[in-house]
């Protein structure tokens, strides 16, 4: 029960999205045919009807699940609108209010969603029941109604003609009613039966039944009903005469019924909107070709803007992250209970990963030092427990608003290891491709219980790919070796200054000189390179053979090479 109400609760919030876009839609095409809205409402319809939905890039919908359903057995609670700015703000006051065994107790998010889901049963429940029980009773007044042609039946208690019934409808009309508004209500009522108006009021009400919890999908049903009627006006006066248009108005006016209730039977002629009709009857012009086609275009695009998902960001988009050597790119975390401190680009450790995921490290980069294995990282699933509980709130820099809890929950991908016997290791991948390293220990006394009062994260670094690594040799023209050093993208010059190496060359013809690199007696790149002044630092243009590296730079120094990756 829990699991259906929360699809309905998001598929509900994703077609809210729909109804507001259809309803400024609606209004800017104020004058464009009116059967163009009630194709709008259909959409919104179907968006709540089906299940399933395709993805696009086009989507405007911010998010499908914005209540995920990993919140009934989870010990938080967290919202996924798809708004970055909404998102931060609501998870961090949950956060700071909600966590189950501390400030609420254990069980009760999924307690408050059971309660929930037994509410809105209990509302689905009672809109039926109050539709049948309303149906029966207008059924019963007009027991007595006498045959006056066909499908119309007159009856002394109706005040005002309607429609009753859904496979077999029939027209009620009052005793009193005159010959001249007769053909109006008539020609109205007929239009209804043309357009299924009686198959598709009570369908909808049943999706508002459905979902009655969204004050959305009340205003949708409301405003599709006043657009059914204006459509059927419409249909009829397309092609009545100014004076014709006048009488149909007179009917409207003496057929006028007030109505407090919404229901999803009957369609009464002088129920809805009866002051909009009227006005529109008397001011309706024949719209232009061009609107038409223009409200068409726009109904397509709205189709394909809020009918389909947006693109999901599953974990299997995400890049790899074998294969890949990472320097620290800022220490997001740092434990208060050390005095030690690292700072980038001075003391802070290099890691790699194998392509059979170990994970390695080495203090800095430098072509002497070794790689030590710390151990194979196995995937890994986050929670507060596990997690949360190894930080210290005062060890986060304030100005980058990062916690535990919104790196938990932006991961996508998680992995961890153990090195020796109490260092403990997170590599955790955030959905927007970042990567994460949280660098720890937990209490050697309790192995069984490694998340214990005692354990704690040291450090949490930020990573960045193939930051300043010793990739191997550089060869010039086949005589000259030297170290090749790899950069990170958007390096400044002053920085690779101090990391090349220098190596005096001579000069070839055309400022070209034959390349080649190599590391691990695996050759890397190849091709012409062009040597421009030395004093400048300006990139060398360059060629490189399919299958290697993608992106280069080659940056020439006097006689020194890099490459920035």
């Amino acid at each position: 029960m829990s699991e259906l109400f929360l699809k309905l609760l998001n598929m509900s919030i994703a077609a809210g999205w729909l109804v507001l876009a259809v309803i400024l839609l609606r209004a800017s095409l104020y004058r464009a045919p009116k059967a163009m809205r009630c194709v709008l409402w259909a959409m919104v319809g179907l968006r709540l009807v089906l299940p399933f939905g395709f993805e696009s890039a086009l989507s405007l919908i911010p998010s499908v699940e914005t209540i995920p359903p990993s919140v009934i057995g989870s010990d938080s609670f967290d919202v996924n609108t798809g708004i970055k700015a909404i998102d931060s703000r609501v998870n961090e006051y949950l956060d700071d209010r909600y966590y189950e065994g501390v400030t609420v107790p254990e069980g009760a998010g999924a307690d408050f969603i059971s309660i929930v889901s037994l509410l809105w049963l209990a509302g689905v429940v009672v809109l039926l029941a109050y539709t049948a029980i309303s149906y029966l009773k207008l059924r019963r007044r007009v027991f007595t109604a006498v045959l006056l042609k066909d499908n119309i039946r007159q009856s002394e208690n109706v005040s005002s003609p309607f429609i009753l019934g859904v496979f077999r409808p029939l027209i009620y009309l009052p005793f009193a009613m005159n010959e001249k508004d007769m053909a109006y209500v008539l020609a109205h009522e007929n239009a209804h039966l043309k357009r299924r108006d009686n198959l598709i009021k009570p369908l909808a009400f049943l999706i508002l039944s459905v979902y009655w919890f969204n004050p959305m999908i009340w205003l949708a049903y409301i405003l599709l009903c006043r657009d059914i009627e204006l459509a059927c006006d419409e249909r009829v006066i397309k092609d009545l005469g100014e004076n014709e248009r006048r009488g149909y108005g007179e009917a409207l006016l003496s057929c006028c019924v007030s109505r407090r209730n919404i229901a999803a039977c009957p369609l009464a002629f002088g129920e809805v909107g009866v002051k909009e009709r009227i006005k529109t009857v008397l001011n309706y012009r024949k719209p232009a070709f061009w609107l038409v086609l223009a409200a068409g275009v726009a109904c397509i695009a709205l189709a394909v803007c809020f009918l389909t998902n947006p693109k999901s960001k599953s974990a299997g988009a995400l890049p790899e992250i074998y294969s890949h050597s990472y320097g620290v790119e800022k220490v997001a975390y740092q434990s208060p209970f050390y005095s030690f401190s690292m700072v980038v680009g001075q003391n802070t450790p290099v890691y790699a990963v194998t392509e059979d995921m170990k994970i390695l490290s080495k203090k800095e980069y430098s072509p002497g030092d070794e790689w030590t294995a710390i151990g194979e990282l196995s995937p890994f699933d986050l929670t507060k427990d596990n997690f949360d509980g190894l930080f210290q709130s005062d060890g986060w820099d304030k100005a980058d608003k990062l916690s535990a809890a919104s790196i938990r929950k932006n991961t996508a991908r998680s992995w961890r290891t153990v090195y020796g016997d109490d260092v403990l290791y997170y590599l955790l991948q955030q959905k927007n491709g970042e990567i994460y390293l949280a660098y720890g220990y937990y209490d050697i006394e309790g192995i069984t219980d490694p998340y214990s009062d005692d354990s704690s994260v040291r450090w949490l670094y930020k990573l960045a790919v193939d930051i300043t690594e010793d990739m191997g040799n550089v060869v010039i023209s086949g005589e000259n070796v030297a170290p090749v050093v790899i950069f990170a993208p958007e390096t400044p010059i002053s920085d690779m200054k101090n990391s090349l190496y220098w190596l005096e060359i001579a000069p070839y013809p055309n400022n070209a000189l034959p390349f080649q690199l190599y590391g691990g007696a695996k050759e890397f790149a190849g091709g012409l390179y062009a040597i421009y002044d030395c004093e400048t630092y300006e990139s060398l243009e360059f060629f490189t053979p399919p299958g290697y590296l993608r992106r280069l730079t080659f940056f020439k120094m006097r006689s020194g090479a890099g490459i920035i990756l």
